[in-house]
């Protein structure tokens, strides 16, 4: 009997015990399976690298003649031609696989792309409309916090008025009365006691109106500090972001609303600064490629802050 159908004899006999076994019913493990698959199918890889492994504990401890370096060369040739073929096994065994892969992707694929398409162009159309719905409460809110302002300059504007006029009312009836007082100075007896008596009067009554003209003003100075808040109010519902300007909840709980983000296009590289640059590596080892001799000896590449050094290794071939 040859040795890969004792293999698959050996697989075989222990599939069934494991099936007699507790828990035998349960359906078979695919990974499993694929496993013992792979296992039979790849026998002589298997084998070969069980071959190449034993060399390990031949292996000298350093490299002192020509003798050693070229055991340790064709060694190292026969790993990389083991490695190359395990590679092409493997992306030829994977392949099926693959295809399956990209049918289930495609398949499920056809079904999911027609209804994101459908969902973008909802999308589009409700990002239109919400935004107009932003853009109008904006503006309303805009105005309210306009006329809050023009209120509140108005106020203002009043408020200093009647200050100004009761400042100018008070100084004149002072004036009015140091003059009233230089006149009963003048006057004898009882005509200056009368004078006295109603200079006394009018500067009563004229305090009680400047009194009035106080209060008054203070009260258009409160009114003033109210349309201020008002229009402060206002400003900062103007500038309410986008989402709770536009965010509307349907029947059935959904809720939509504006979002903004901040997105950014580059219109001249050579202003960006430079920590939000990267190097091309790939540019630079292709330009190091093109700038080195045939013989690999000298590459006459310069770049400033680029360091471009010579490398080696063994390479067996």
């Amino acid at each position: 009997m040859s040795d890969d159908l004792a293999t698959q004899k050996d697989l075989a006999d222990e599939a069934i015990r494991n099936r007699l076994a507790v828990g035998g019913n349960n359906p078979p493990d695919p990974i499993e399976i694929l496993r013992t698959q792979l296992t039979v199918t790849h026998k002589p890889l298997l084998d070969r690298q069980a071959q190449l492994l034993g060399m390990k504990d031949r292996l000298p401890a350093t490299c002192e003649d020509e003798d050693t370096a070229a055991k340790l060369a064709d060694a190292i040739k026969a790993c990389t031609a083991f490695t190359k073929n395990a590679d092409a096994a493997r992306v030829s065994a994977k392949e099926p696989f693959l295809a399956s892969g990209r049918a289930v992707d495609g398949f499920f694929k056809a079904q999911s792309d027609p209804v994101d398409k459908l969902k973008a162009t909802m999308g589009a159309t409700l990002t239109t409309y919400q935004r107009k719905v932003a853009d109008e409460e904006r503006r309303r809110l805009e105005a309210i916090a306009a006329e809050e302002r023009r209120v509140a300059a108005e106020a203002e504007r009043v408020a200093r008025e009647a200050a100004k006029a009761a400042r100018e009312a008070k100084e004149a009836e002072e004036r009015r009365a140091a003059e009233a007082r230089a006149a009963a100075e003048a006057l004898a007896g009882k005509a200056r006691a009368a004078a006295l008596e109603a200079e006394k009067e009018r500067a009563e009554k004229a305090a009680a109106e400047a009194k009035a003209a106080d209060e008054a003003a203070a009260a258009l100075r409160d009114a003033a500090r109210v349309a201020k808040q008002d229009s402060n109010i206002a400003k900062e519902d103007a500038s309410a972001k986008a989402a709770d300007l536009s965010r509307s909840r349907s029947a059935v709980g959904s809720v939509a609303s504006l979002r903004s983000t901040w997105e950014f296009s580059v219109e001249d590289p050579t202003q960006v600064p430079r920590e939000y640059l990267s190097v091309n590596e790939g540019a630079i080892r292709t330009a190091v490629k093109a700038n080195t001799s045939k013989d690999g000896r000298k590459c006459t590449l310069k770049i400033s802050g680029v360091k471009i050094f010579e490398k080696q290794e063994s390479v067996v071939r």
